[in-house]
């Protein structure tokens, strides 16, 4: 192995212009420095490309990729990993911001250690201004101290109680390799969109183990026009948790039927606290098309809890 193996730094961008230049800033600092630096934008109409060709003309590190195809943000982010020719890949959405250490720490336990596949960190809310934001419970540090964590028990630790505490893209340091890259947000047949981080989290702790650092090394920044801020994607994400229930059991990272009870209570509650959003937002009438679209996320977990009754000690007579 490479004593400084080439680490991948993967950044889809869509009009990014008020925080890019931020995110890119945070990765030229980085205190380890042998990587590529991969930019692909998603059909900007702002000052995005100008503001990330700077960089490129002064740090031959760094790679401008525009093809003229909007590919969303799971399609950006599967096109940069066909791309990437590191052993590691570290994504850095464009509102995000790497604390200057974040690679050297989070590479070097997996260096010493091929049995880890990813490697994450605590990190840092941050408001729209870049101020702090209080902790939330999906950003409560994973352990009291650096150390390797088994990976369907970290895995379980996300999923049963419905908050990624293992992080957000920009969080997580993993190995090349380990997936085709049209495969990294495909779980079970279903691909991805709003949590697909979390699908691949999932699948590569079942290929290894996790390394948690107790340090914030990223800052994750919170603000009303993030993706996950459309009804749309919120919409598709609680979709997407039923899915993620049912493979969750089916590749035996839930094991304990109390902690599959555990899961469909907080999907439902989620569900349930969408619902109300929405009618408060826009009416019953207004609510109705989101409402029919959440129905299905209903359905989907209801099926799975069906074909899992057994194993849950649940009837349905």
């Amino acid at each position: 192995m490479a004593l400084s193996p080439l680490v991948s730094v993967l950044v889809p961008t869509y009009n990014g212009e008020k925080y890019v230049r931020e995110a890119l800033d945070g990765i030229k600092n980085q205190t380890y420095t042998n990587l590529e630096v991969l930019v692909r934008d998603d059909c900007s109409t702002d000052s995005t490309e100008a503001i990330v060709r700077s960089y490129v003309e002064s740090d031959d590190r760094f790679h401008w990729i525009s093809d003229g195809v909007n590919l969303g943000s799971t399609g950006n982010m599967i096109e940069l990993a066909k791309r990437a020719n590191g052993e590691y890949l570290k994504v850095c959405n464009q509102d995000d911001v790497l604390l200057p250490k974040c690679i050297q720490r989070l590479i070097k336990p997996m260096m010493n250690d091929p049995a880890i596949s990813l490697s994450t960190s605590a990190r840092m809310l941050i408001d729209g201004d870049g101020r702090e934001l209080p902790m939330m419970n999906f950003t409560v540090p994973l352990t009291d101290s650096d150390q390797v964590l088994d990976g369907r028990t970290l895995a379980r630790t996300a999923l049963v109680e419905t908050a990624n505490r293992i992080g957000e893209p920009s969080t997580v340091l993993f190995r090349n390799g380990l997936f085709e890259p049209e495969d990294l947000f495909s779980w079970d047949g279903h691909v991805y969109q709003v949590n697909n981080d979390l699908a691949l989290w999932s699948k590569l702790l079942l290929k290894g183990n996790g390394y948690s650092v107790v340090a914030q090394l990223s800052k994750f920044r919170r603000h009303g026009e993030m993706r996950s801020a459309d009804i749309n994607e919120l919409l598709t994400g609680a979709i997407e948790w039923s899915h993620l229930f049912a493979s969750a059991i089916r590749h035996n990272i839930i094991v304990d039927p109390n902690d599959a009870r555990v899961m469909c209570q907080y999907i439902l509650l989620s569900y349930n606290n969408l619902n109300s959003f929405l009618i408060k937002k826009h009416g019953d009438e207004g609510a109705a098309p989101y409402l029919s679209r959440l129905t299905v996320g209903v359905q989907n977990l209801q099926a799975a809890m069906t074909e899992n009754a057994e194993f849950m000690g649940l009837s349905f007579a």
